[in-house]
């Protein structure tokens, strides 16, 4: 009997050890992640086209949750172990899940039926309650609305410049195609043009080309799956300034007496324009006469040259000349009744050697693209009529047409803003002109995350994006490289950024362009991942521990007592 007890007690002794081993095992089970699998069809009862992904998706704020790709039979995944599943791992268990084709953004499921009621499904049928299931292992049946392609349902066209002259030339800027899921897609480049009336306007290509004034409407066409869709733009061509035509009330005056001008422009259509108002009338040399307006006064006597170009924008090199003769004013006595004194004579303009003329004059731009804040330095050469060049760069008029992005300084160009703007130059009777473009300075570059707080082993994408002096941006993600100030929390591969281990860590990009360079920095949090206890990660190591120490315990009690029943045996 004693020894009864004392096995009894140890077995007793053993099992108060095994409890709390077993309850500590119990609290240590980690959650397990949640596995999908199922078929998926449209309402016609079809199966999907080939490479369709399934996605899994949260509703709370869409975020992919994981994916598969399902078999031509529809079907994917499968019940037994090896088989692909869409997986839902403990630390996205928090929200509602739906199901999406190929992307978060794609085609939503209509309808979800769990096939054997292992999981309750949302009253609208189009998500799950992942809190709310009696498996982990899960079979669904998902249907869509269609798998057919999207169809063509229409096109909208919009052109670079929809005001061009007969001289000039005009592209699409954009052609969009709609869809009737809603969405769109560029395809400008895969579209057809046609012109309504040729005479104003020709298509070469993906160019239109303007032929004379007027308004012309120009069809776009786009076919898609055998489906078509136009749409009609509008395109007017106004007509180009061909000449310039500049006539003085007297070309003869004495000192002191005025003249008004007259400017005629003439046009591509034959129509003429009084433009006097918005002309530059300038004289060379340009001291002996006042020119206010139209109207010039004679100061000095000499020969002058009266130049008035038009700033067109078709044609801003149109120019004319007319040659006004200044007398001395014989009635002057002067000087006290003596002999008169004589009139200042102006500059001469240079001239070429006797017999010589000239035939053309081309200004040349050391630079022909500067940025904000550049210069550059402008040559003149002129060319007589017996094939002799001359360079009168000091003695040539230039000036720029447009102040706002350039301006003039004897020879220097300066670049003031972005934009073009013709340098014009004038000599004696000829005059020509060369664009200036004056690009934008690089002002910042921005980074850009779209997760700033991240779990460790997830990735997020950064996307780096430059800014002009003209307000303009551009993605310059695929020329930077972004760097880590510790890669031991995030490292970086491209524009794709990698949670390694918890902590905080700044990313930063730098940018350069011409002369200019920029940086920028974004923080990046990374967090640990919550994972229960698993017992020294052995799942299940208490619970067998305690059953083995039970099962330990009751082997050696029924060995004590069946010695005893022999001891007793013998002793009787």
């Amino acid at each position: 009997m004693n020894t009864a007890f004392r096995v009894f007690f140890i077995f007793f002794c053993v099992c108060l050890l095994a409890v709390p081993m077993f309850g500590s095992a119990v609290v240590a089970i980690p959650e397990e992640p949640v596995y999908f699998y199922g078929d998926v069809t449209d309402q016609d009862g079809q199966s999907p086209p080939e490479n369709v992904d399934i996605v899994a998706v949260d509703t709370d704020d869409n975020d992919e949750l994981a994916r598969v790709e399902a078999d031509a039979d529809g079907s994917f995944g499968g019940p037994g172990t090896i088989d692909d599943k869409l997986i839902i791992t403990p630390d996205q268990l928090d929200d509602d899940v739906t199901f999406h084709l190929n992307s978060s953004d794609g085609p939503q499921v209509t309808e979800i039926n769990s096939v054997d009621d292992e999981i309750e499904v949302t009253d609208d049928g189009t998500a799950v309650d992942i809190d709310n299931r009696d498996s982990d292992i899960i079979e669904v049946e998902l249907t869509f609305d269609s798998f057919e392609a999207d169809e063509l349902t229409d096109i909208t066209a919009e052109l670079a410049a929809d005001t061009i002259t007969d001289q000039d030339t005009t592209q699409l800027n954009e052609v969009t195609a709609e869809y009737d899921d809603g969405s769109e897609e560029d395809v400008t480049d895969a579209v057809e043009l046609q012109s309504g009336n040729e005479d104003i306007a020709t298509i070469d290509g993906s160019t239109i080309v303007g032929e004379s004034p007027g308004t012309v409407e120009i069809d776009v066409e786009y076919t898609e799956d055998d489906v078509t869709e136009t749409d009609t733009v509008e395109l007017t061509v106004e007509r180009s300034l061909t000449d310039l035509e500049l006539g003085l009330d007297d070309t003869t005056l004495e000192e002191g007496e005025t003249t008004d001008a007259t400017v005629t422009a003439e046009y591509s259509d034959g129509s003429e324009e009084d433009v006097t108002d918005e002309t530059t009338i300038t004289s060379e040399p340009s001291d002996g006469v006042t020119i206010s307006g139209s109207t010039i006064t004679a100061d000095s006597s000499g020969d002058y040259e009266i130049r008035a170009f038009y700033p067109d924008d078709a044609d801003p090199e149109e120019e004319d000349v007319v040659n006004l003769n200044v007398e001395a004013d014989e009635d002057d006595g002067g000087n006290g009744g003596g002999s008169p004194s004589p009139s200042p004579s102006p500059s001469p303009s240079p001239s070429p050697d006797p017999g010589e003329e000239v035939e053309d004059v081309e200004i040349a731009l050391d630079e022909t693209t500067l940025l904000e804040g550049d210069t550059t330095d402008a040559t003149v050469t002129v060319e007589y009529d017996d094939g002799s060049e001359e360079d009168v760069t000091d003695e040539a008029d230039i000036e720029s047409l447009e102040t706002d992005v350039a301006t003039v300084d004897d020879t220097t160009i300066t670049a003031e803003a972005a934009g073009s703007a013709p340098i014009y130059v004038s000599y004696e009777e000829e005059a020509s002109s060369q664009t200036l473009t004056v690009d934008p300075t690089l002002t910042d570059v921005v980074l850009d995350l779209d997760d700033t707080t991240l779990t460790e082993n997830d990735t997020t994408s950064a996307t780096v994006t430059a800014e002009y002096s003209d307000g303009s941006e551009e993605d310059v993600t695929d020329d930077v490289t972004i760097d880590s100030e510790d890669e031991t929390i995030a490292t970086v591969d491209g524009s794709t950024i990698s949670a390694e281990s918890d902590g905080n860590v700044t990313l930063s990009v730098t940018y350069s362009e011409n002369d200019d360079t920029e940086t920028d920095e974004q923080s990046l949090t990374v967090e640990a991942e919550e994972e229960g206890d698993d017992d020294d990660g052995i799942p299940g190591f208490g619970i067998g521990s305690a059953l083995l120490a039970i099962g330990a315990a009751g082997y050696l009690l029924r060995r004590r007592l069946a010695s005893n029943g022999d001891m007793s045996a013998t002793n009787d």
